[in-house]
């Protein structure tokens, strides 16, 4: 992940593992303005979210079947 205002690598700090700007970790303000800090967990936890709701969608999922499908029969079709 980056640093949404340098750039920057995140890094993960501390016990519970808050990722913030290693540019302003190491370097202070000067360097980035950015002093927002998120716990891995919660990064995590949404993108988990992310992919059930965009990946696993049930218009998604009925075109992979379909795909699928479709190969099935074409491959059966080239073993005759």
């Amino acid at each position: 992940m980056t640093c949404g205002v340098c750039g920057g690598p995140m890094t993960g700090s501390g016990a519970d593992q808050r990722l913030m700007c290693s540019c302003r970790r190491d370097r202070g303000n000067l360097a980035c303005t950015n002093a927002r800090e998120i716990k891995s967990a919660e990064i995590e936890a949404r993108v988990l979210v992310a992919i059930k709701n965009r990946l696993l969608a049930p218009e998604r999922v009925a075109v992979a079947v379909t795909c699928g499908a479709r190969r099935r029969r074409g491959e059966a079709r080239s073993r005759e």
